[in-house]
């Protein structure tokens, strides 16, 4: 609870209204971001990218959210493409680059085969892969998968 003397600062508050004025100039450059942190998982089929992707049976497969036991398997989306045996980079959150693959602002979902959609899934789970930073960049924040009945 606030005290006499906290309320007392916010009756001296000038609360005329200003109008706003022209748009200053641009600032310096920030530090430049972590990004993404990918990890290597061998390929148990040929894998596709961006895809989201899960790990079954010690190898890395495209995800399904229509089987029950992929529910809690998802490690991420892959960041590479190859065949199975090969090496597949896959980020797990943060952010994932891929030329042209997104629409700007649209929530992305796991589809079918790990496909990344922006139409939320009616059947299955559903699991909100991430939001797309740009037309090249998604920002990876898988949510917990939600049984759709």
């Amino acid at each position: 609870m606030p005290s006499d003397h906290d309320l007392a600062a916010f009756k001296n508050v000038d609360t005329t209204l200003v109008n706003k004025g022209p748009k200053g100039d641009k600032g310096d450059p920030g530090i430049p971001g972590g990004g993404g942190s990918a990890e290597q998982f061998v390929a148990g089929e040929n894998i596709s990218s961006p895809r989201a992707v899960m790990v079954s049976a010690g190898v890395l497969r495209h995800f399904d959210p229509t089987n029950e036991s992929s529910y809690f398997k998802l490690v991420g989306v892959s960041a590479t493409a190859g065949l199975t045996g090969t090496a597949i980079n896959v980020v797990p959150e943060g952010l994932l680059e891929s030329p042209g693959s997104f629409v700007q602002d649209a929530v992305y979902w796991s589809g079918a085969n790990g496909v990344l959609t922006t139409s939320v899934p009616t059947s299955g789970i559903a699991v909100k892969i991430g939001v797309a930073e740009s037309a090249d960049v998604l920002v990876v924040d898988i949510s917990q998968p939600m049984v759709l009945i």
